[in-house]
């Protein structure tokens, strides 16, 4: 099982009321592809934080994980939810199998 984590750093200007939106666009948008199995969205409990909104969800393979990132609605989860309202990110692609060789995931 791969796990794709995205923490998001906010512009200035995104109020706290617009992550709760962000959070909501997510669901709905992204849980419309079926080869996520299980997805996450939040904020940070602290404002002070640099990086305020993050993303996760899980996927079977990392070939599945090619398909999402083509997918329309996740281009559309890109330039709808994460382009307007975040200026960066952190994040990656985990393995959560520990019995699974990574050669070959």
């Amino acid at each position: 099982m791969i796990q794709h984590v995205a923490h998001y750093r906010l512009k200035k200007d995104t109020s706290p009321e617009m992550v709760v939106e962000m959070m909501r666009q997510t669901r709905s948008i992204l849980l419309k592809i079926p080869e996520v199995l299980a997805l996450s969205a939040g904020r940070n409990v602290d404002p002070e934080e640099e990086y305020g909104f993050y993303v996760s969800f899980s996927v079977e393979t990392t070939d599945r994980l090619k398909m999402i990132k083509k997918d329309a609605h996740f281009l559309k989860f890109l330039h709808e939810v994460v382009m307007p309202y975040t200026a960066g990110s952190i994040g990656g692609d985990y393995e959560t199998d520990a019995s699974k060789d990574l050669k070959f995931v």
